[in-house]
């Protein structure tokens, strides 16, 4: 599972063999036109049989964000995702685990309001503790419907917080991992 700003699932490192996604499903919280998810208030879920249509789209010269609005816009996702995940089409850029799946939340990003007033400058996305929080829960509950463990990586820094265990993200996170089947990754500078 990778929580940050979404994913390039038409890029080719991301799909097998055959030509179909490695993707399980895309929750966008910053779309509202696909499926609904029952106990988040925002976003939408896109499964894999979608992904799979907008990919057949694109390979018949057809446009597969009619089908899967979801883009990352910004390329940090992505770029993670490849970390993880690229299995090695381009031979200089082959993922940790080239074969796994991924299940990917592409964050809304907070308003400037949020931005000015935590004095962040320039053109970096800033995100809302709650909504990292619902994407935490939203592959955390996934991980338990497809019952397969997960490993979540959570490739956002902050500077809020005193960084000791007892914010309520941090909280989330620790209860979250003593499930068994939940493993995080997150950075530390």
């Amino acid at each position: 599972g990778i929580i940050d700003t979404g994913i390039d699932y038409l890029n080719e490192e991301f799909l097998n063999e055959a030509g179909n996604t490695r993707i399980i499903s895309i929750f966008d919280q910053t779309e509202e036109s696909g499926r609904k998810i029952a106990g988040h208030p925002i976003g939408s879920e896109f499964i894999r049989a979608d992904i799979n249509k907008a990919i057949d789209e694109m390979k018949q010269d057809r446009d597969p964000y009619a089908i899967v609005p979801s883009r990352d816009t910004i390329g940090h996702g992505t770029s993670m995702a490849g970390i993880v995940g690229a299995r090695g089409v381009n031979p200089d850029i082959i993922g940790v685990a080239p074969k796994c799946e991924f299940a990917i939340v592409k964050l809304k990003e907070g308003s400037q309001g949020l931005r000015d007033y935590y004095g962040v400058y320039g053109n970096r996305p800033v995100f809302y503790s709650i909504d990292i929080i619902l994407a935490i829960n939203y592959l955390y509950e996934l991980s338990l419907n497809i019952a397969k463990p997960m490993i979540i990586l959570l490739p956002l820094g902050s500077t809020m917080g005193a960084h000791n265990g007892f914010s309520s993200t941090e909280r989330y996170i620790d209860r979250v991992s003593k499930s068994k089947e939940i493993t995080f990754v997150v950075p530390t500078g």
